[in-house]
């Protein structure tokens, strides 16, 4: 799949507001796709490190949940690909959900998308998220200059969601909310867990506490599936 796709050139498509990225379609939309984004979008780098590590990843009859949903570009990759059974996303920021649906829509692919944050021991009610410009940096942190808005989002339970959809695989990049999803974390169907870290929210003591509560789970770091602040811990079996 990913000779296949790294051999389509990333382009915009002519006149439809478009934007095609080594075969995944997005909405050309300026207040969320930022030039930053747009540029890598067409240039077929977005989010490339974790496509070809993903690609390698998934393995047949695989259940992905996503934590952070973005633009819906990697649940749709996710979705593609040959061997993945199912594929849900949770996505906090509300503004996003319109964008990520017709991410979906254009490249005809089946995701659960959930409006909705993790929250253990404060499940059924609500959390004050902060929106941010641009959207990546969104979090439950409040304060600086780049806070757009503050939204209430429903929150959930990832213990009794992950027991309920028995995911195998995980993929979370949650600006730094990664570190206190994990304090709680009980995931045993899940053998891959990808996550981004946030070391500029976390600091480096928050980096570390993700390391040490995945080995706590049984563990171990991947460097062949780790690049930079991409990280991945497959279960030692």
């Amino acid at each position: 799949m990913w000779t296949r796709l790294k051999n389509a050139a990333a382009r915009r498509l002519p006149n439809d507001g478009t934007i095609n990225c080594q075969g995944i379609v997005l909405e050309d939309d300026e207040k969320i796709v930022v030039p930053r984004v747009r540029k890598n979008l067409l240039n077929g780098n977005y989010e490339m490190q974790e496509r070809m590590f993903l690609d390698k990843l998934i393995e047949p009859g695989e259940q992905i949940l996503e934590i952070g949903a973005g633009l819906g570009f990697i649940s749709t990759f996710c979705a593609k690909h040959r061997y993945t059974k199912s594929i849900v996303t949770v996505e906090a920021n509300p503004a996003l959900i319109p964008y990520i649906a017709k991410t979906h829509s254009l490249n005809a692919v089946k995701v659960e998308v959930i409006n909705a944050l993790f929250r253990e021991g404060d499940e059924g009610g609500t959390a004050t998220f902060y929106i941010r410009e641009p959207f990546w940096g969104s979090s439950l942190r409040g304060g600086g200059s780049l806070v757009r808005d503050e939204v209430e989002v429903p929150t959930m339970s990832f213990n009794a969601f992950v027991a309920e959809r028995q995911p195998t695989m995980i993929i979370c990049d949650i600006e730094g909310g990664e570190v206190e999803l994990l304090k709680a974390a009980e995931m045993p169907s899940v053998n891959k867990f990808m996550v981004e870290v946030h070391t500029g929210a976390t600091g480096p003591a928050g980096v570390n506490t993700v390391f040490s509560e995945m080995m706590k789970r049984g563990f171990y770091y991947s460097q062949k599936f780790s690049t930079g602040p991409v990280v991945c811990f497959l279960r030692d079996t």
